[in-house]
């Protein structure tokens, strides 16, 4: 782009800015494909969405959109076209698009297994908490039950 830039060759600039655009567009609907999916799975299961997952999501939002951002720099600063007749091709930001949309896109399809993982793990640990905080209680119980059997 740098090139296009100095040779003042608006049409080839803004084809690369369109294409860099769509990527950027393609990126963020990702992440909102990802995000729908996450919100629909945790309804499925019960789960109440809470804002730590959101917060999740707006951090990986800004570390995408930075790497896009880099991405775009080195497309910028590409000197190596220089070399070849047609130089009017974004690379970077489109090679940065298809890894971020497959990341997004092995995140959707394994969300399901994960979540579930993760819930088999908290139940396990919610049900030692319940017991240890009802110690007591359930100690009663037992001391009931064996008078009864006397």
């Amino acid at each position: 782009m740098l090139i296009e830039i100095v040779e003042l060759n608006w049409t080839a600039l803004k084809m690369q800015l369109a294409i860099v655009s769509v990527c950027w567009v393609i990126v963020i609907l990702s992440i909102g494909i990802d995000l729908h999916f996450g919100i629909k799975k945790s309804k499925e299961q019960g789960v109440y969405t809470h804002s730590y997952g959101l917060r999740q999501t707006t951090k990986k939002t800004v570390q995408y959109l930075t790497f896009m951002a880099f991405m775009l720099f080195l497309d910028v600063l590409n000197p190596f076209w220089y070399y070849f007749d047609y130089r009017a091709l974004p690379l970077a930001s489109v090679f940065g698009a298809i890894v971020l949309t497959y990341t997004e896109y092995k995140s959707v399809r394994e969300k399901a297994e994960d979540k579930f993982r993760e819930n088999v793990e908290g139940s396990a640990k919610e049900l030692y908490q319940l017991l240890k905080q009802n110690k007591d209680f359930l100690e009663s119980l037992d001391k009931k039950e064996n008078e009864n059997k006397i």
